[in-house]
């Protein structure tokens, strides 16, 4: 009984009682509508086999694009840029390691090319550092094949 009365009351009030009231717009949250020029009120509806669907979708995809975004960039004759593989950032960064090792052990030719001048015999370190740079060299060589090959 109690809860009947509550329910009614509830209703009473959020029907309007005033006839001013009946006529006043509710105003919606949200964001304010786009200019007429900016909206996309047009509609264009495509039907897709299931394999032409997933075609469209991993093409998408592969630029960082929805769907929807790479369908009307197509159809409006512009041609998506793709983005670079995860494999790819992988391999620059791997790269990008070896030349940061490349160049400390430049630095270290430097230093042994200076101890040489001043007569200090350091001919061993010249043959361990000629080992490491020929390691790296072939590293690198393995690394730009597999990027030149994607």
């Amino acid at each position: 009984m109690v809860a009947d009365r509550r329910i009614s009351e509830r209703r009473q009030d959020h029907s309007p009682e005033t006839p001013s009231q009946k006529g006043a717009r509710i105003v919606k949250g949200g964001r304010k509508p786009l200019p007429a020029i900016d909206r996309k009120d047009s509609r264009v509806t495509v039907r897709f086999k299931p394999d032409q669907r997933a075609q469209v979708e991993l093409a998408a995809k592969s630029v960082g694009m929805t769907p929807v975004e790479f369908m009307r960039a197509r159809a409006l004759g512009f041609t998506p840029k793709t983005t670079r593989s995860h494999d790819i950032d992988l391999a620059l960064a791997e790269l990008n390691t070896l030349l940061l090792e490349l160049s400390r052990i430049g630095n270290n030719v430097n230093q042994l090319a200076k101890a040489v001048h001043t007569d200090t015999g350091f001919q061993q370190y010249w043959r361990e550092i000629g080992q490491e740079v020929k390691t790296l060299s072939s590293s690198a060589n393995i690394v730009l094949a597999r990027l030149v090959a994607k």
